[in-house]
């Protein structure tokens, strides 16, 4: 597979809604993440020190067998220490007791449910409040920012809007969905499956099970659509937070089995 990045970038007053097809990833031979002057609350973040890296290419062989992607976004602007909103810190989502909201990655944003621990709770973007959604996601506040998984052989990049100085927590949640509900093309997905034959059980049960909560009477075009990114994921598919990754991708993103 070619080197590549996905872009996932935010058009000028889209923060409200999603939609899974409009926003698109492009390719792109770099980014600067330039920094603005935060205005931020202390409290609201946890600090995090980023690990320097030799070299700006990673394998991804040990799951799609040699294939590798190019992340290109590392410059001097990237802070030594980045903090991160505590609504999405991997250190409160390791807690049950702290887990600010439970979210299954297959599903819309809108759906993230409250934790168990507060009793019964309906799906509801009034989860992560309005207020919490605009803050940024980062300080230094960035106005670009790389996630990395180790289970995808893509970094996505997140890019705040024009007119917009920062990447909000509402630019990541929203991000990582639209970035997941890409197509994966045929001869990726032949390649990934020859590279590890175990994965096509694994993908195929994950894109049964995805279509099945797709309302019936869009089933149809939905499973036309193909196997997406979101698939490669398996069962794996709860959100389990974002820690410190390198100064070329500046997060990474956790993922964990959805909980009961």
């Amino acid at each position: 597979m070619a080197s590549r990045q996905n872009r996932v970038h935010f058009p000028s007053g889209s923060r409200a809604g999603y939609n899974s097809d409009r926003h698109s990833s492009s390719s792109s031979s770099s980014s600067s993440h330039r920094q603005r002057t935060p205005d931020t609350s202390p409290d609201l973040y946890v600090e995090m020190t980023l690990t320097p890296s030799p070299t700006k290419s990673r394998s991804s062989s040990e799951m799609f067998g040699g294939q590798s992607y190019h992340s290109n976004t590392g410059s001097a602007d990237v802070p030594a220490k980045v903090a991160v909103h505590l609504t999405l810190a991997s250190v409160k989502h390791a807690d049950p007791s702290e887990r600010p909201f439970v979210w299954d990655v297959t599903q819309h944003p809108n759906d993230i449910r409250g934790p168990k621990i507060y009793g019964p709770t309906l799906p509801s973007p009034y989860v992560i409040p309005p207020e919490i959604r605009k803050q940024p996601a980062l300080t230094p506040v960035q106005t670009g920012v790389t996630i990395s998984c180790h289970r995808l052989p893509w970094a996505i990049h997140v890019v705040a809007p024009d007119g917009e100085n920062t990447v909000t927590v509402e630019h990541i949640l929203r991000g990582i969905y639209n970035f997941l509900r890409h197509p994966v093309n045929g001869s990726e997905l032949q390649n990934m499956y020859r590279a590890q034959p175990a994965l096509k059980e694994k993908v195929e049960a994950a894109f049964r099970a995805r279509i099945a909560h797709v309302p019936e009477n869009k089933r149809s075009e939905e499973r036309s659509k193909g196997i997406k990114r979101v698939d490669l994921l398996g069962d794996i598919v709860q959100f389990a937070g974002l820690s410190p990754g390198s100064e070329e991708d500046l997060l990474l993103m956790h993922l964990v089995p959805l909980a009961p």
